[in-house]
């Protein structure tokens, strides 16, 4: 469950980075490989810091890692922090906003995804695979943009 605020008794076990790549009014969606938890949904490239490192870090290095498309650190620009439970453990979800003026060759990571879309919010909004937790990001943006 994500959360608009955090909860009294929130407990993060760990921290994930997402970058919302925008180029006009679509943004890039990954499909997860059947090898990852809560394969065969969409998300965005992101992952689980890794020992104590920053968010920004994090974010360009996933990006990196699952797209081959590098991030200029000046441009990224932080978006917010969601605080999201599930049945086993909070984590932090932190979404940073990247945009861009034209598409880029999209090379996913084949051990991490199988597929990639460029969509709209509302078009993704649509889609009966997303992520868990997914939507409630996705309309958060909508409302505050």
């Amino acid at each position: 469950m994500i959360f608009a605020e955090i909860p009294q008794d929130f407990n993060p076990k760990m921290e994930v980075s997402s970058c919302l790549i925008k180029c006009k009014d679509e943004y890039l969606f990954l499909l997860r490989h059947p090898n990852k938890p809560q394969w065969n949904t969409w998300w965005l490239p992101a992952w689980k810091l890794e020992n104590n490192e920053d968010m920004f870090l994090a974010c360009k290095r996933e990006t990196f890692e699952e797209t081959w498309f590098s991030l200029e650190r000046e441009n990224i620009k932080f978006y917010k922090s969601f605080p999201i439970r599930y049945k086993e453990y909070d984590f932090w979800y932190h979404t940073f906003l990247y945009e861009i003026d034209e598409k880029f060759d999209v090379k996913i990571d084949p051990v991490s995804h199988t597929d990639f879309i460029w969509l709209s919010l509302d078009e993704m909004i649509q889609k009966d695979n997303l992520i868990h937790d997914l939507d409630g990001v996705i309309e958060y943006i909508k409302k505050s943009s």
